[in-house]
């Protein structure tokens, strides 16, 4: 039983990589280079998950189309995927 997972595995992250990197450097990445792409706080937000009750951006109520952020994000994030380095492969199904 691990009683402190997020410091156990950052431990063991270290250990097998060398680096100490926070266990969600690659949001703070994403995050980043979002916005220096110009991306619009809003669309990163409700991409990254970050909003508050009532302003869920898929929400019934919600004043931001779900449509409009796949659509203002998709070229920046084909961008960052092709940037990275990342591959689709294939999967079980």
């Amino acid at each position: 039983m691990i009683e402190r997972p997020t410091a156990e595995m950052r431990q063991q992250f270290k250990l097998l990589t060398g680096y100490g990197l926070p266990l969600n450097s690659s949001r703070h990445w994403l995050r980043t280079r979002l916005a220096q792409e110009g991306v619009p706080g809003e669309m990163i937000e409700a991409f990254m998950g970050h909003w508050q009750r009532g302003a869920e951006p898929w929400g019934r109520y919600s004043a931001l189309p779900a449509r409009v952020v796949t659509e203002t994000l998709r070229p920046t994030l084909e961008k960052l995927v092709c940037e990275a380095g990342f591959s689709a492969l294939r999967g079980w199904a």
